[in-house]
């Protein structure tokens, strides 16, 4: 241990293993770590994710806490509110280290510039190295936020593959039953979220309502009957029919394509926020685990519950472990 006083901020959004080793490498460093979290203001100028929300002040404070208390190190800390990247940085002297990771030191070289302007010290600066997820790309809030990968560093897309293409009938049956809100009765409404439709019945249903599904996954299909014969008579806007992806995935199937196409549909939409259609060439009746697995955080995906009525489950990361366990315990 080197410093009496290290300092460190963050927004600490959905907290994870990044974070908790980013703060555990501080408590090494110093007696005492004065932690910055960003203020609910300071957090929603930053970058949003669609309609993916960072979590309240008092959320995220109360993780840090927690995480504190379990390791003992609550005495040892105090946590701020900062409205910037400075905070009280430019009127503490006694701070002695600034801990950053390799996307921080910028922020830290304008702290330590601005101190300097004040008459104060220049701060050590100290980086800590990122943690990485399992495609060895690193573990952050903005992925987990955008349904790439869970608070560990697992990515969905690899849990999708222990599929393995054709589900196990243990799978099938589970998914017999619905994975969200059966609703008997179904009037489409739109709402300030991504939204996903799986299935020619449900998706013509928005269209009818005047309402474009940001991700539509359709097989001119009702039932295993061929039903329509274009996507035009499903009511799509021709100029979005003339960019519709097909995707070949056999009944009973999830196929590795139609994972990727599904996954790299969902970040057209975040990165550009405009629809698209895929045409299953089989059937898409599976393409709803892709869809929640994949999706940002608090996208609502609608797909069909035969003889029972419509299905809606709003993705959350407590959907996306149990369906995970779901897959796992029945392959």
């Amino acid at each position: 241990m080197k410093y009496n006083i290290v300092a460190l901020g963050g927004t600490f959004d959905r907290f994870h293993r990044g974070h908790k080793t980013f703060i555990s490498e501080a408590f090494k460093k110093g007696q005492k770590v004065l932690i910055g979290l960003t203020s609910h203001r300071f957090a929603r100028s930053k970058r949003q994710v669609s309609s993916v929300k960072y979590q309240s002040y008092q959320t995220r404070n109360q993780a840090v806490v927690d995480f504190l208390k379990d390791k003992n190190w609550i005495d040892r800390a105090e946590i701020v509110s900062i409205d910037d990247i400075y905070g009280p940085l430019l009127r503490l002297k006694d701070i002695d280290a600034l801990i950053v990771t390799a996307e921080t030191v910028a922020g830290a070289d304008r702290v330590n510039a601005a101190r300097i302007k004040v008459g104060l010290k220049s701060l050590k600066t100290i980086v800590i190295p990122l943690v990485l997820a399992q495609d060895r790309r690193r573990i952050s809030s903005t992925r987990i936020r955008e349904g790439e990968i869970d608070r560990w560093g697992k990515v969905m897309k690899y849990q999708i593959s222990n599929i393995k293409n054709q589900i196990s009938d243990k799978l099938r049956q589970q998914l017999k039953k619905p994975l969200g809100k059966l609703h008997g009765y179904f009037r489409p409404e739109k709402k300030e979220s991504m939204l996903i439709t799986v299935g020619d019945a449900v998706t013509k249903a928005h269209l009818d309502a005047g309402i474009i599904p940001d991700l539509a996954v359709v097989d001119l299909h009702i039932k295993r009957s061929r039903v329509y014969e274009n996507l035009s008579e499903l009511g799509f806007p021709k100029k979005l029919i003339q960019k519709a992806i097909e995707v070949d995935n056999p009944a009973g199937w999830v196929t590795r394509q139609l994972t990727e196409v599904v996954g790299k549909r969902m970040k057209f939409f975040i990165k550009y926020n405009k629809p698209s259609i895929i045409q299953v060439i089989g059937e898409e009746d599976l393409a709803g685990l892709p869809a929640i697995l994949l999706a940002p955080l608090g996208t609502r995906v609608f797909y069909g519950q035969p003889g029972e009525g419509v299905v809606e489950v709003e993705v959350s990361e407590e959907k996306k472990r149990e369906l995970l366990k779901m897959i796992q315990t029945t392959m």
